[in-house]
């Protein structure tokens, strides 16, 4: 057991010591842990500090909520960046679980120790100051992960059995009366006027309505969503939800999914649970359609919507626990120009395509999808090219970066300077408060004063030694064959439809907007891409990146589309010097028809009329006469443009 000795503990500043306290609670709120466990802890540990060490100290706490298995939470990011800076003496907390659970609390420790700072659990017995800490840490957090997956079993068990006695009753789906402090399943009542309204329901998905097609149906009929909904109008979401629920037909179920933890952070998330895991309990009286139209209509839907799924004809899904973030080129970076959301996966047809997340959710007219394995081609060959016809640095560029480097970086011997001369004043003040209070002059004000010089210490000394590093830099501008080479090398080894190509084309290309174009004569609605090639990525350096970022950014635009046969024509004819030559020898060399030539030229005219020098127009609205582009026309429909919409 730890002695938790403090006779021979010297602060690090010589003065006060500084000590780090942490508490946590998991889950604050009604009928779960109080909040005020917090101040009780804190007044614990500064109790017991206050015992044992009598010297002056400086107190920080870190207070937080949510669960020690999360490794991603704020205020475990700000107890490790203060150890690992080693700006306090001491971190105390009541047991190592209030600062993380699992063998990672180990870590912490050996991360407090690499910096000389020691650690203490009170209740667990650890204090890094003895020699076989690490022993008891370890069981301490192997006793903290026992009891956590103890806690978890009994409550689960206990829910199984009160779900299978008909309680554990939570919200109520449409239809369905939970009165006042009703605990079980037989308190439950059906609402009357929601007979008619599921009939109808299920008549309507019977006849192969959609799911947005009845709650347009529910919406103008008034009739509103469940008690505990959050939104106050029917969604396609929601109707598939209760379309699916068993409920409808008497039957609870619980446990069809489980929570799964997530090692890496610490956050758990919701996944299909085995089938041995489902509960069943049946409800006669809470039952609105009859047991057999209700199976039969679901396995109608599931039969209609199973070409929508990822998961076909038995294969695995693909995408299974793999992050959203991860994606394939040119997913996550592709935002509409009309509206500024993000264009997703999920666009109809047999090529994978993107399209418009407000199209999808009728905010947005631009309903143009984006084909995804042309995109990536024609903006890799755009970028591409760009790379390789990077002009070299002249002379005139290479002087204007290095006074811009001089002017930012190059009088790091000043700044060393008068970093030197500021920690040597605030030593000179921490020697004459030093020596107020050994004279036995004590004040609130001067032990504020004290605390103060300490922490500008510690920040000039950090800075100090952060101007001792840049001192030994020697900057050095890459050349333009060194920026193609680093691109040549970054993707050499690297497939198109790959996770890390996809990483690093985003690197390069952050941010791809596109904006809706047509035929000045009419047509097929396109899309053309923008985007900032940022070759300054490719800088391995990050100073001298910083500096030629906006030098180096190329601004580029990329057809999404292969144009019409028209269009083509009329571009060859443009180039081609066909001056004096008819409509039919004019075909026969470009081997198209004399119609097709007619065509070409036709436009070609239009855009002389119009005093036009590119035949694609951009569309600021949508036309009246596409079918496709008609979201607009939905009784749902509400534009919402994002303040950065058009932005590259």
């Amino acid at each position: 057991m730890a002695s938790f000795d403090f006779s021979g503990m010297t602060p690090k500043s010589g003065h006060s010591l500084h000590v780090l306290m942490i508490c946590r609670v998991s889950s604050p709120g009604p009928g779960k842990q109080d909040i005020r466990s917090l101040d009780d802890q804190e007044n614990m540990l500064r109790a017991w500090i206050k015992e044992r060490y009598t010297g002056p100290t400086d107190v920080r706490v870190i207070r937080g909520t949510g669960s020690g298995e999360r490794l991603n939470r704020k205020e475990l990011f700000d107890a490790s960046d203060a150890v690992e800076n080693g700006d306090f003496d001491l971190v105390l907390c009541e047991d190592l679980g209030r600062i993380m659970r699992r063998m990672e609390a180990t870590t912490f420790c050996e991360a407090a120790e690499d910096s000389s700072t020691r650690v203490i659990a009170v209740n667990d017995g650890v204090d890094t100051a003895d020699d076989h800490w690490r022993m008891n840490a370890i069981f301490a957090s192997m006793r903290h992960e026992m009891y956590n997956g103890d806690t978890s079993k009994r409550i689960r068990r206990s829910h199984r059995n009160r779900f299978m006695q008909g309680g554990v009753v939570g919200t109520v789906i449409y239809g369905y009366i939970k009165p006042p402090g009703s605990k079980t399943d037989d308190e439950l009542q059906k609402d009357s006027s929601a007979e008619a309204i599921y009939d109808e329901w299920f008549t309507r998905l019977e006849n192969g309505q959609s799911f947005s097609r009845i709650a347009d149906w529910l919406n103008e009929s008034g009739v509103p969503p469940g008690p505990y909904s959050r939104t106050q109008r029917w969604t396609h979401d929601m109707v598939g939800r209760i379309s699916r629920n068993p409920i409808l037909k008497g039957v609870r179920e619980r446990n069809r999914r489980v929570s799964k933890r997530i090692n890496k952070t610490g956050e758990r998330k919701s996944v299909k649970a085995p089938p041995e895991e489902l509960l069943q309990r049946e409800c006669p009286h809470l039952a609105f359609i009859d047991a057999e139209r209700f199976d039969r209509v679901s396995a109608m839907l599931e039969e209609r919507n199973a070409c929508y799924s990822r998961v076909r004809n038995g294969q695995r899904d693909v995408r299974a626990g793999i992050s959203k973030k991860k994606t394939r080129f040119p997913g996550q970076c592709v935002y509409c120009g009309i509206c500024g959301e993000m264009y997703v996966f999920g666009a109809s047809g047999e090529r994978p395509c993107l399209l418009c997340r407000g199209a999808l959710h009728h905010t947005c007219w631009n309903g143009i999808s984006v084909d995804a394995k042309l995109a990536v081609e024609r903006i890799c060959d755009a970028v591409f090219e760009a790379i390789e016809n990077l002009a070299d640095f002249d002379a005139v560029f290479i002087e204007h970066v290095q006074q811009e480097y001089a002017k930012l970086y190059g009088n790091v011997e000043g700044e060393i300077r008068n970093c030197e001369a500021a920690l040597a004043e605030i030593e000179r003040g921490l020697a004459n408060v030093t020596r107020l209070v050994r004279d036995g002059i004590d004040s609130t004000t001067l032990r504020e004063e004290l605390a103060k010089l300490e922490r500008d210490k510690v920040a000039y000394t950090r800075q100090l030694t952060t101007l001792r590093q840049r001192r030994k830099y020697q900057f050095k501008l890459p050349t333009v064959e060194n920026l193609k080479e680093m691109a040549i090398v970054s993707f050499r080894d690297l497939a198109r439809d790959s996770y890390d190509f996809g990483d690093k084309m985003r690197a390069l290309v952050p941010r791809i907007v596109v904006f809706p174009y047509r035929l000045c004569d009419g047509g097929k609605p396109v899309l053309k891409a923008r985007f900032v090639l940022r070759l300054a990525s490719l800088c391995e350096d990050h100073y001298v990146g910083k500096l030629v970022d906006e030098t180096l950014n190329v601004e580029l635009e990329v057809d999404l589309f292969d144009p019409p046969q028209r269009e083509q024509i009329r571009r060859a004819i443009a180039v081609g010097g066909f001056d004096g030559m008819k409509q039919r020898e004019i075909g026969e060399q470009l081997g198209v028809s004399q119609a097709a030539v007619s065509e070409a030229l036709l436009l070609q005219r239009r855009m002389d009329e119009s005093g036009l020098a590119e035949a694609y127009q951009p569309l600021d609205e949508p036309p009246t006469d596409q079918a496709k582009l008609r979201r607009h026309k939905h009784k749902n429909y509400k534009f919402k443009r994002r303040p950065d919409a058009g932005e590259l």
